[in-house]
């Protein structure tokens, strides 16, 4: 059973997983790297990048908060475990391609 300083703790983290996978999305999208898999913020990436994080950081904190907000339900407590686990491949994923491109354009010197 996690404890409240726990659930705090992931919840902050997922604010920050956030935040990075915006901007690291915005990055490899912009230099035609990958594509945003949401076909709803990839409008907004084409229309506004700024708009693009500004959509995606709201949207999950709002979500975060109403976790928050109703943390003292079970479904509350129990649903932050896959969203961490997601958020946690797509921190990798975007590490992983930071590392491929860094180890190309070291391999192209």
């Amino acid at each position: 059973m996690q404890t409240y300083s726990q659930f705090v703790k992931i919840l902050i983290a997922l604010f920050f997983l956030n935040i990075f996978d915006a901007i690291a999305t915005l990055q490899w999208v912009s230099r035609g790297i990958t594509e945003e898999a949401n076909p709803l913020m990839a409008v907004w990436i084409e229309l506004s990048p700024g708009g693009f994080i500004l959509i995606k950081v709201v949207v999950v904190t709002l979500g975060l908060f109403l976790l928050y907000r109703f943390r003292m339900i079970k479904f509350a407590r129990m649903v932050v475990w896959p969203v961490a686990a997601i958020y946690s491949f797509v921190f990798v994923t975007h590490c992983l391609i930071a590392f491929e491109l860094l180890r190309f354009y070291l391999n192209s010197r």
